[in-house]
Order: C-alpha cells, then sequence, then structure tokens
C-alpha cells in the first residue's frame, strides 16, 4: 500500500486508491445489518473544485482549464451517485460512467475485478486501514 515493494506512478497509486475504496465498501457491506444494501459510486472525471488543491493559483487554473474541455460537469458527475442511491439496483453494485476508462458518460454498472470481489482481501485491506490510524483491528 504504500508502495515500498513497487515504484508510485499516479496510474498506479489511483487504481489502487479505487481498489481499496472498493474493498473498504466490500468489508463494510459485510458488516452492517441484513437487509441492509451498500452501493458504491464515483463520478468519473468532474471539474470541480477539488483540482484546485495544488498551492499555486496559476497552475489551479491551468489544470481547470485544462479539465474543461475533458471533463463533466459537477451535474453531469452526479448522475452515478443520484442512480445508486435511487434505483433498485444489486447489494453491492458499483456505479459509475459508461465511457472510456469509465471517466465520462451516462452512468452504469460497473463489474467488479476478481481483486475487488475478495472479502479476505477487504478484511486485510480494512485492518491494514485500521492500524494506519491507530485503531485496533
Amino acid at each position: 500500500m504504500h508502495f515500498r515493494r513497487t515504484r508510485w506512478t499516479l496510474p498506479r497509486a489511483y487504481s489502487r486508491a479505487k481498489l481499496t475504496a472498493m474493498l473498504w465498501g466490500l468489508d463494510l457491506g459485510s458488516r452492517m445489518p441484513s437487509g441492509s444494501d451498500l452501493q458504491l459510486a464515483h463520478p468519473g472525471w468532474v471539474v470541480t473544485n477539488l483540482q484546485n488543491a495544488s498551492g499555486s493559483a496559476l497552475l489551479d487554473r491551468a489544470v481547470t482549464a485544462a479539465s474543461r474541455p475533458l471533463a463533466m460537469t459537477a451535474t453531469q458527475g452526479a448522475a452515478a451517485v443520484l442512480l445508486a442511491l435511487t434505483q433498485p439496483l444489486p447489494p453491492g453494485s458499483y456505479v459509475g460512467p459508461d465511457g472510456w476508462q469509465h471517466l465520462r458518460g451516462r452512468p452504469t454498472l460497473i463489474p467488479r475485478s476478481p481483486a475487488a470481489l475478495d472479502r479476505d482481501l477487504a478484511a486485510r485491506t480494512v485492518a491494514w486501514m485500521r492500524r494506519e490510524v491507530g485503531l485496533d483491528t
């Protein structure tokens, strides 16, 4: 998780963060009371103020300007979250945009990778996360 055994790259870090979120959701869903329903959603690539966190106003403006023609609006990005909240979906569904790399498009169900369905890996990941923030497992 800390890239001690592999080299850090932006795509690898992003993928690992997405997998970790999915594993956390899988573990959380297994801990919820029977009859509870947990859905996971991601908006895709959305132009918001989140990309304006570099500490440099000039860089923030450049990133926003470069993102605007490619990314979705916040309203478009909210569609995946709204679908997950309002539609009857199979438990543990993952909803996001249907386009290339799920960065933009209409909301759809996205299949999980085998790793994102591994309950043992989910439990180990959550235990690791709890240790990292100083909570007993």
